[in-house]
């Protein structure tokens, strides 16, 4: 039955089929192999609509504007999280980034004023802090490192502060290769055609129990030393223990802390971590963009730390924050299923059919973007040209955009501000760095890096 407003199938447009193979098999294994270059392919080949089987699923791949305004913003509560996300429940149970319905919008209510203007204005001096403390520690050390690794201890570091008051620093070689497991298990679970129950001993399955376990032991042990100490704190664990449903005056219980601290915690040091280490990998080479953005912090901060109040001053830093997003978008894929049929600019959607949209490929598609695949930060600045709106996805649209996104930006910001103060990196000759397309666009096998003196 066609959606209201749609008097016949006749106003229809035409969908191109892509082959699928037998069972939608061969476009499984495809994606699986190359899961960014499968979006690329499907788009040069059919434009930017385009309808396949992917297993069992009736799916679409659309690089299209209009079409994602409609399934994100206009219609979004007839579209849900695809059942491709299955592979993180494990990790995040029922959390903000994988609930759905009236619990998520409980739960996105209860959590929103956490990431208020005001929140974040307390939170910077700990991000400056935390950056500092990494650079002295790395012009201490010098030589060599992964600056991705880096990435991965600092904003681990610092959503500890900042969110739950905790210094996870000594953790953090344990807590990272935990979540490094659990992100390879929750990208192979949620492919799977045939998922293997986490009870049978498969050495996947091990290594996710024990992930698991280091995971879990350091979120219970921060609940429960805060429901020890009677005092909530202003931290977002103090936030998410104290708020009460405007509704039914329910509080969460410790499942529901559990799930949103994981959630926070665990997607946003990652995301936050792929960016900055993007960033760096860009600006090793691009000298002139990097002179550019010392200069900018030298004018604005004089060696002094940032405060919340600089990041909006700090606006080529930010545009390059952007652009980095843009060619290397840490969460690099959404999906949504639909509810209910439904037609977006006068495609048919059936109910059941998935909603494929690869920000890598969009981010870098010659129809919204000039020099697609060049780093050009000034994209972003002010007077720039106008872009084509729901072209750039870097945190999602709609009611369900993340909701850290200003937290992730702020940090960005000022971590870089301080790198750029304070330390001198080069990248060492002759590495090759790809994409490593997971749950988040990480870069493999890392960022190798070297800590030069600084003049």
């Amino acid at each position: 039955m066609l959606p209201a407003g749609i008097a016949n199938a006749a106003s229809l447009r035409s969908m191109p089929h892509a082959p699928g193979g037998l069972f939608g098999l061969a476009t499984v294994f495809t994606a699986r192999r190359d899961p960014i270059d499968f979006f690329r392919q499907h788009r040069d080949a059919y434009g930017d609509v385009v309808q396949l089987k992917l297993g069992p699923f009736k799916y679409i791949i659309t690089h299209r504007p209009s079409v994602i305004q409609r399934v994100f913003v206009e219609n979004a509560k007839n579209y849900m999280k695809s059942p491709l996300y299955r592979g993180l429940r494990p990790v995040l149970g029922n959390g903000l980034l994988i609930s759905e319905g009236d619990f998520w919008r409980k739960q996105r209510r209860l959590t929103q004023p956490a990431f208020h203007r005001e929140r974040l204005e307390g939170f910077v001096l700990a991000m400056a802090n935390d950056a500092r403390d990494m650079c002295t520690r790395l012009n201490a050390i010098g030589g060599e490192i992964d600056a991705h690794v880096e990435m991965m201890r600092v904003t681990l570091r610092i959503a500890g502060h900042t969110l739950v008051s905790t210094d996870l620093e000594s953790d953090a070689k344990d807590i990272g290769h935990a979540v490094t497991v659990a992100v390879e298990f929750a990208n192979i679970y949620g492919l799977a055609l045939v998922q293997t129950p986490l009870w049978i001993p498969t050495p996947l399955n091990l290594r996710f129990r024990r992930a698991m376990r280091t995971l879990d032991a350091m979120i219970d042990r921060i609940i429960e030393g805060r429901r020890r100490s009677n005092e909530l704190g202003s931290d977002l664990l103090g936030m998410l223990m104290g708020s009460r449903d405007e509704n039914d005056g329910g509080a969460m219980n410790n499942r529901q802390l559990r799930d949103e601290l994981m959630t926070l915690i665990l997607a946003g040091h990652e995301t936050t971590a792929n960016l900055l280490s993007w960033t760096l990998w860009l600006l090793a080479q691009y000298p002139a963009v990097e002179a550019r953005a010392r200069e900018e912090v030298h004018a604005a901060l004089a060696g002094r730390l940032p405060t919340f109040d600089d990041v909006s001053k700090l606006s080529y830093l930010r545009a390059i924050l952007d652009e980095t997003m843009r060619l290397y978008p840490p969460a690099w894929s959404f999906e949504r299923q639909a509810i209910e049929e439904d037609v977006a600019d006068g495609y048919r959607i059936k109910a059941g059919t998935v909603v494929g949209i690869c920000t890598y490929t969009l981010h870098r598609d010659p129809n919204f973007w000039s020099e697609p695949d060049v780093f050009k930060p000034e994209r972003f600045l002010a007077g720039a040209a106008e872009r084509t709106k729901h072209s750039y996805l870097p945190f999602g649209a709609g009611p369900r955009v993340c909701i850290g996104n200003q937290f992730a930006i702020v940090e960005s910001v000022v971590v870089l501000a301080v790198m750029l103060q304070r330390l001198n990196l080069s990248l060492i000759p002759g590495q090759s760095v790809a994409l490593e397309p997971q749950v988040t666009l990480r870069p493999k096998p890392g960022i190798q890096m070297r800590v030069n003196p600084r003049s």
